[in-house]
This record gives C-alpha cells, sequence and structure tokens, in this order.
C-alpha cells in the first residue's frame, strides 16, 4: 500500500516549496550551522499539523526549523507530522505581508 503522505501543494508564481527547488541540498547553511545535518530540518512552505491522517488546518509556515528528528520521513510524508516527529517544530518563521497581516497575526500564530 501506498505511504500516507500531506498533500502536495500547487505551484505558485511567488512562492515554491523547498522540498521541490533544492531538495537534497535545500537550506544547507542554516542546517550545518544549527545542528547535526542528518537530523535538523530547516525548510519553507511545508505543511505542520498533528498527524499525516488528519489533514485540515495545516499550517505553512515561511521558515522551520526543528532539530534532532527524522529528517528523511519528514520529507517523504512531504509535511511534518507533530505525533510522528515526536514533538513540535522548534522555531518557525512567518513574514507577514500587508494581504496576509491579519491571519498571520491572529488565528496563525495561535494555531
Amino acid at each position: 500500500s501506498l505511504a500516507v503522505t500531506f498533500p502536495e501543494r500547487p505551484r505558485r508564481e511567488d512562492m515554491q516549496n523547498s522540498i521541490y527547488l533544492h531538495y537534497p541540498g535545500h537550506l544547507a547553511a542554516p542546517r550545518r550551522h544549527c545542528g547535526a545535518t542528518e537530523t535538523t530540518l530547516v525548510i519553507g512552505d511545508m505543511p505542520i499539523g498533528w498527524n499525516v491522517r488528519r489533514q485540515h488546518g495545516l499550517l505553512y509556515p515561511d521558515l522551520m526549523a526543528a532539530f534532532d528528528v527524522d529528517t528523511a520521513a519528514a520529507i517523504a510524508q512531504r509535511g511534518f507530522a507533530i505525533d510522528d516527529r515526536g514533538k513540535p517544530p522548534d522555531f518557525l518563521l512567518e513574514v507577514a505581508w500587508l494581504s496576509t497581516a491579519l491571519n498571520d497575526y491572529t488565528s496563525k500564530r495561535s494555531d
């Protein structure tokens, strides 16, 4: 049977998921600087959810860092499943735009 994965993001002109642009060399400098490259995930626009089976309410931060995780599993699932990784990401960054600021500063921040 096929492994369950997060949904693939539609391609956009203004932003691309870094998995598809740069993997396996995605964001190599921050990964080397932040920790062991085999267990450090630094990536942007990757879905984050409680688990891969519950695919509503996903967040797509502009940048995420997670230390001491199975990076290959997250890449294979095309997302960061908190239950499967055993913890939430260690760092999230969201760039607020005028068009999305209200959502970025309210509901997305509280989630």
